[in-house]
């Protein structure tokens, strides 16, 4: 063996050693924030045959952590939508509509929410009820709430998830989400589920997995419960501007008549602005040299997923099945 062999050899052997010892530190770590957390929970007088068993089920996984880092890959804003809008989804949630027409429309006058914004955020967090992910949720957010990115947010949802569980009488492992915790066929976070969801049937179940009124009623419930205003739209493409397009993309508020006095603003569908929306205060977006004025309700969609991509792309979709 040459010199340049044995030399790459040891090399080799102290890698693997280094990473076998880290591996065994933050397994030693996990095991002692999980120590913590049953504790945390045993403080809150559940049962502890319960406890046993939720904490049965978690477990170390890198895998989290890798999913979290998913979420930094840059993107166009035209790459974001071409993968959620196409004209199969379009056609589907059209179909949904149809299908579900009753119980949406009795959805909507409660709650003075549109169908079309349902049905779009439906289609779009889980393309309606299919994808609601395979993940244990309990374990998700023990392993999420281990890191440290984030670590309040994910703690507060272990907590909220082990109560879901507990109130609903379920196993543990019953319980599937999506990676970052979010459950049902709208994708609500637990404590989102505690705080809104719905039972609109009045059976006593809050059912946002398979009880399609709970389901539309707790996504209505939601929206309207943080403003939702019915009087306005989320939003309009406008025709390019340069001297908007400089202005896009702040968190500057401006009053759209002035707007409309200044720069002779116009739909890129031409229809006109109700009096409503004409008196209200307006942002500025701009992807891809598409500027768009947006309303109140556009926050609120990203009160719901704090992205300009999400957002625009449900009020775009709402628009798109609208009859």
């Amino acid at each position: 063996m040459n010199n340049l062999s044995l030399i790459f050899k040891v090399l080799s052997i102290v890698f693997l050693f280094s990473l076998n010892v880290s591996a065994k530190e933050v397994n030693s770590d996990f095991e002692i924030w999980v120590n913590d957390l049953k504790k945390a929970v045993q403080d809150k007088n559940y049962q502890q045959d319960f406890i046993d068993e939720v904490f049965l089920n978690i477990y170390y996984s890198k895998e989290y952590i890798e999913e979290d880092k998913k979420q930094f890959k840059p993107q166009t804003f035209a790459q974001y939508y071409k993968n959620a809008i196409n004209n199969r989804r379009i056609r589907k949630a059209k179909a949904k509509i149809n299908k579900n027409n009753v119980i949406l429309n009795k959805v909507e006058s409660k709650f003075q929410v549109p169908k079309e914004y349902i049905v779009a955020l439906w289609a779009i967090e889980t393309d309606f009820g299919l994808l609601k992910g395979d993940f244990n949720v309990i374990n998700s957010l023990a392993n999420l709430s281990f890191n440290k990115r984030r670590r309040e947010l994910f703690l507060n949802e272990f907590f909220a998830a082990i109560k879901i569980v507990n109130d609903n009488n379920m196993s543990a492992k019953k319980l599937k989400g999506s990676w970052a915790g979010a459950i049902g066929q709208c994708q609500f976070l637990p404590s989102t589920y505690l705080k809104y969801g719905y039972d609109f049937d009045n059976d006593g179940i809050v059912d946002i997995w398979r009880n399609k009124s709970d389901i539309f009623a707790s996504i209505a419930n939601y929206l309207k419960s943080i403003g939702w205003d019915n009087n306005i739209n989320w939003g309009y493409e406008i025709n390019y501007n340069k001297e908007l397009a400089k202005m896009s993309n702040s968190k500057e508020k401006y009053n759209l008549k002035l707007l409309l006095d200044k720069y002779k603003i116009s739909k890129k569908n031409n229809s006109k602005f109700n009096n409503r929306e004409i008196l209200s205060k307006v942002s500025l977006v701009n992807q891809d040299n598409k500027i768009f004025v947006v309303f109140n309700n556009f926050d609120l969609i990203k009160e719901w997923n704090n992205s300009t991509y999400f957002a625009l792309t449900v009020g775009i979709l709402s628009d798109l099945i609208t009859n």
